[in-house]
């Protein structure tokens, strides 16, 4: 939306996620999973460790916590946590620069080490408009949802026991 600041850096996607039938009990932050295809890491010269997620908090884009995941063939997967939801921009990390794709930062190593599991239920995702990729944004919303309904699945699960 126009009400939302514009972001600076590269931009794999653009995203709405928002709260849906969750009760307000919540207390730690959400994990979101996502990937980035690896052709795009590549055209924006960046590293796998270049990439983060970013909230709209007050109109600034927030970095958010994010680690890297696992690669396939096509993506490089990785992990963010919000202490809410809101508008989200997937792009360039902030403080890095545009390098080869294979460097790494300490920094991001050690915010996977310090990574913690955290609660989260009823998610919905709705995707906005990407305004860099050029794939369809569907296959990614659906893994996003089906990662958030795992989740939420076992979160239930162990609060039972």
């Amino acid at each position: 939306p126009t009400a939302i600041a514009s972001f600076d850096g590269a931009v794999y996607k653009q995203i709405k996620i928002t709260e849906s039938n969750v009760e307000k009990v919540l207390k730690d932050t959400a994990k979101i999973g996502f990937k980035v295809e690896k052709s795009w890491l590549t055209e924006k010269k960046l590293g796998k460790t270049d990439v983060a997620l970013f909230r709209s908090v007050n109109n600034e884009w927030v970095q958010l916590k994010t680690t890297v995941g696992t690669e396939d063939g096509t993506y490089v997967h990785y992990t963010a946590e919000t202490p809410g939801f809101s508008y989200f921009v997937i792009g360039h990390k902030l403080g890095t620069t545009t390098t080869a794709a294979t460097t790494t930062s300490a920094a991001t190593e050690a915010e996977a080490a310090a990574a913690e599991a955290a609660a989260l239920a009823g998610v919905a995702a709705e995707a906005a408009t990407g305004t860099t990729s050029t794939s369809s944004s569907w296959p990614w919303v659906v893994g996003i949802i089906v990662v958030l309904g795992v989740i939420a699945g076992a979160y239930f699960f162990m609060k039972k026991k």
